[in-house]
């Protein structure tokens, strides 16, 4: 799967927080580096979906994401650096809501997370308290 982004903008507003912004990504794991305010989170908004560019494209495969949006949301996800869990939701409650925002509907999402919990070690976790599970 490639990604580019191609002439991204953004403002809020009057002031410009991403500028001109072009890049092409292959598979991977890809992080951000930057001091605070630098537009990091924004453009990984803009990336995942759940943010609209001021200008610019995003391309996966040479298609418009917008084009696609579904598609789109089930190859590419991001995890933030401070992961907000919400502690009053169990692991498999937890999973499911991450399931809902992609939009998968309740079948495959139930199928896709003891696929999942199969895989790894959150099978010895789930549906335990989220709360419990340590901070990494």
């Amino acid at each position: 799967m490639k990604i580019s982004m191609n002439g991204i903008y953004k403002n809020f507003g009057k002031k410009e927080v991403l500028k001109d912004v072009s890049l092409t990504m292959g598979n991977g794991v890809y992080g951000l580096l930057g001091p605070n305010g630098a537009g990091k989170t924004t453009l990984i908004r803009i990336l995942a979906g759940v943010m609209h560019s001021t200008k610019g494209q995003v391309l996966v495969d040479g298609t418009d994401r917008e084009a696609n949006t579904e598609l789109f949301r089930s190859k590419v996800g991001d995890l933030a650096q401070d992961v907000n869990l919400y502690n009053d939701l169990t692991g498999l409650e937890y999973l499911q809501y991450v399931a809902s925002l992609k939009g998968l509907p309740n079948d495959k999402a139930a199928q896709k997370i003891e696929e999942l919990a199969d895989r790894s070690a959150s099978a010895q976790i789930y549906p335990a308290d989220v709360s419990l599970i340590p901070a990494v």
